[in-house]
């Protein structure tokens, strides 16, 4: 299940409640996008009851785990954030963290130009939900996911046009995508 924070009103705040407890009745785990958190305090506060919910992963970007960890967005205090939540961190930049409080990988993947085009982090989000779906190991499917998704964003940046259409190669380079492309 993906937790994504993107478009929050009432409606989904509840809806996300009963999901959430849809999921946990048939032990599903959930990955946590907190999209915003450091722009609402409201987001903010919802965002820290549903990581008290026990998420698998939480994928965020460096201002959210700011906004979220009380400091500055660091590998470190990605480390710590996943020790006190008990989840899988995958901290993106430029350089993808991934840390489970004792493993901790830096990812090099992807293009510049992914950073332009609009819910490429919630796609990266999706993506990790899905690896979780195929690998028990949180830690291994969350890495595995953010490397792939970061190689597809380089195949697709070598034949995209801008932005418009990165997104779009994106999603024909990760149906491509072969274990020897990895």
């Amino acid at each position: 299940l993906l937790v994504n924070l993107g478009t929050l009103d009432n409606e989904r705040r509840e809806a996300i409640g009963l999901a959430l407890d849809a999921a946990a009745a048939r032990q599903i785990g959930f990955v946590l996008d907190p999209v915003f958190v450091d722009r609402s305090p409201s987001r903010l506060a919802f965002a820290r009851t549903l990581i008290d919910r026990g998420p698998a992963v939480i994928r965020l970007n460096a201002a959210e785990l700011t906004a979220l960890a009380g400091e500055a967005a660091s590998a470190a205090c990605a480390r710590r954030f996943a020790q006190a939540s008990g989840a899988v961190v995958a901290l993106t930049g430029e350089a993808d963290i991934v840390t489970d409080g004792e493993r901790l990988v830096a990812l090099r993947n992807g293009d510049e130009l992914m950073s332009k085009v609009t819910a490429m982090g919630c796609a990266g989000s999706a993506f990790v939900a899905s690896a979780l779906t195929v690998e028990p190991d949180r830690w291994l499917a969350t890495a595995a996911a953010m490397m792939t998704f970061g190689i597809a964003g380089e195949f697709a940046a070598d034949i995209s046009n801008g932005p418009g259409s990165l997104g779009f190669a994106i999603l024909d380079a990760l149906h491509a995508m072969s274990p020897d492309m990895v």
